[in-house]
């Protein structure tokens, strides 16, 4: 944990400057209405808690299988959607609170995406990395942290094992069916994701068959049977399986897939890219609309990116400026150590401005810490873990690895946007509020990336009107990472929906952001043929929160509070974007009331 942090807040709730927020209860519900509302959130939590064995892992229930990725599976989720919907749909908002009509809401959001699963099934690739690999990886690692004191714990990793097989026969059944359709993937994605399978099938044995220590306290003989069991379902049910998809990608495959990239190019696949846009943005845009905003916040940011080189004296090019961010010794860091120490310095640096701009803070602590490096493979600069019964603290989990490549320029916009007071200040304060009901704390598998990620990059920029920054470089770093997700705006639409081919795509980011030509290469190929969509919500939610910003000051004028705004924007966790609106309407219109 980062004890300056723990210590850090432990001042600042000692002086009163902010308040942990009372632990508040779930509100008792006054009407059929409400009660009904309160009964489909439960119910909607249940279900999303009977698939998802990393919650289920979480709150101390047993494992009971690995959730299907089929299409009947998708038909059978679309059902129990559209039966919420229906219900959802025929509640009275009048006869609900305010926080009981957001719940709704919220609900709706979650089960519309749900209720599309059939219609999206055959144009989502089931191998690519993040829809694939990752959670492939995902399920590797957590059979390789069983239990295995026991014999129910024994038979429960067998089973385990059993359907992870049946989870790779799904990835592949999926896949051959999509060639049946003439959906292939691109090209340019084919040699590396066939590389990545043959890889994982290579190295799946030492990481599923228990060595020794997890199996401390078995005699040697009856020990040695077990290992041998599961080596044995390994080598024929698990190994072979990986290595078919990569057999998949066969030069046959090869010769048939599009040099083109994108949704578009499918059949059905413009319509099928409106509902990743939706989806991931919670607002109704079309794809033109947000292409022009990219490219006019692009452009916006690259004009900030021009003053500052004017600043700091640079007289070439902003090629030459970011080869010389790429390069020179200052940006650089020893090891991890000396990685992690400037990330605590510049929390450091940031915590003192905390009270000027929030009321209101989670209890839960916070830290960094490295990602264990087995994992960070496939992880840019790393990732913001809320905190659990089993680590208390929300951290920062940053990617120690090939440091002597990596330029630390743009480190102190990830470190803000991931702990504090990015992500950590709602996810912590959202999972501590006891009166939203659970799915609302939790999100589970919801794709409310617009408010999360939008939130982050917004409380991030605050380093700048804090004065919080170190130099004109964490400045630069801090604009940079903003283009970055501009670009996204741009090429995320440009390749799914305007017709942009993949070289087209990948110069216009190693044009305009910090991306080498090799994570050009990766992020193109992610929003082209993995998660297309996912990318558009971080820039979008930072802009719509910031003009929502600035309409509450032009609504309130002398009576704004900064403070009062970002405590009410965090106030309901996670929502839609319309659904904030709605929100911020009605605490607008309280603060007009509460007015002298």
């Amino acid at each position: 944990m980062n004890r300056m942090s723990v210590v850090a807040m432990a001042a600042l709730l000692a002086s009163g400057a902010v308040e942990v927020p009372a632990v508040a209860q779930p509100p008792a519900r006054s009407n059929e209405a409400e009660r009904a509302v309160a009964g489909i959130a439960d119910e909607s939590w249940q279900w999303v808690l009977s698939t998802d064995n990393v919650l289920r892992d979480a709150a101390g229930l047993p494992f009971i299988g690995i959730k299907d990725i089929d299409l009947a599976e998708a038909r059978k989720d679309a059902s129990f959607a559209r039966n919420r919907l229906a219900a959802l749909r025929a509640i009275d908002p009048s006869q609900l609170s305010a926080d009981d009509e957001i719940t709704r809401q919220f609900l709706l959001k979650f089960h519309e995406d749900v209720a599309y699963e059939p219609d999206n099934w055959l144009l989502d690739f089931a191998i690519t990395p993040y829809s694939g690999v990752l959670p492939l990886n995902g399920l590797l690692e957590f059979a390789s942290k069983r239990p295995l004191a026991t014999p129910a714990q024994r038979a429960e990793y067998l089973r385990l094992l059993a359907e992870l097989g049946d989870r790779i026969d799904q990835m592949h059944a999926r896949t051959v069916a999509q060639r049946e359709a003439g959906i292939y993937l691109p090209k340019p994605a084919i040699a590396s994701l066939r590389a990545t399978y043959q890889g994982l099938a290579g190295g799946v044995e030492p990481r599923l068959v228990p060595d020794a220590a997890r199996l401390a306290g078995l005699p040697d003989k009856e020990r040695d049977a077990y290992a041998a069991q599961v080596r044995s379902l390994v080598q024929a049910r698990i190994a072979p399986r990986i290595a078919a998809i990569a057999g998949l990608l066969d030069p046959a495959y090869e010769a048939k897939a599009p040099a083109a990239i994108g949704l578009s190019q499918y059949p059905g696949g413009r319509d099928r890219y409106a509902r990743a846009v939706a989806t991931y943005t919670t607002m109704q845009a079309s794809p033109e609309e947000l292409h022009a905003l990219g490219l006019r916040l692009v452009a916006d940011a690259q004009g900030r990116m021009a003053a500052i080189r004017s600043r700091l004296g640079f007289t070439g090019t902003q090629a030459e400026f970011h080869r010389m961010l790429d390069t020179d010794p200052r940006f650089r860091v020893a090891d991890d150590a000396a990685l992690e120490a400037l990330y605590r310095a510049q929390i450091a640096r940031i915590e003192p401005h905390v009270p000027a701009y929030f009321g209101r803070l989670p209890r839960a602590p916070y830290g960094i810490r490295r990602i264990p490096p087995a994992n960070e493979r496939g992880v840019a600069f790393g990732y913001y873990e809320k905190p659990s019964s089993v680590e208390p603290a929300g951290l920062f989990r940053y990617n120690g690895a090939d440091l002597d490549k990596r330029s630390m320029v743009q480190a102190a916009a990830i470190n803000f946007h991931e702990l504090i007071p990015g992500h950590h200040f709602h996810l912590a304060l959202q999972a501590e509020n006891k009166a939203l009901p659970m799915i609302r704390r939790e999100l589970a598998s919801l794709r409310l990336s617009a408010y999360n990620e939008g939130w982050a990059q917004y409380a991030a920029n605050l380093a700048i009107e804090m004065g919080a920054l170190k130099d004109d470089y964490e400045h630069y770093g801090l604009v940079a990472t903003d283009v970055m997700m501009a670009a996204r705006l741009v090429v995320d639409t440009g390749v799914n929906a305007l017709g942009w081919d993949y070289e087209k795509a990948r110069t216009y980011l190693v044009d305009n952001t910090l991306m080498s030509p090799q994570q050009a290469s990766a992020e193109v190929l992610r929003y082209a043929t993995d998660v297309p969509g996912q990318a558009l919500g971080y820039k979008l939610g930072h802009e719509h929160i910031l003009g929502l910003r600035r309409h509450v000051e032009a609504e309130l004028g002398r009576d704004f509070d900064l403070r009062a705004f970002h405590d009410a924007v965090l106030a309901p966790g996670a929502l839609p974007l319309s659904v904030l609106d709605q929100h911020m309407e009605k605490w607008i219109a309280g603060q007009r009331r509460a007015r002298p």
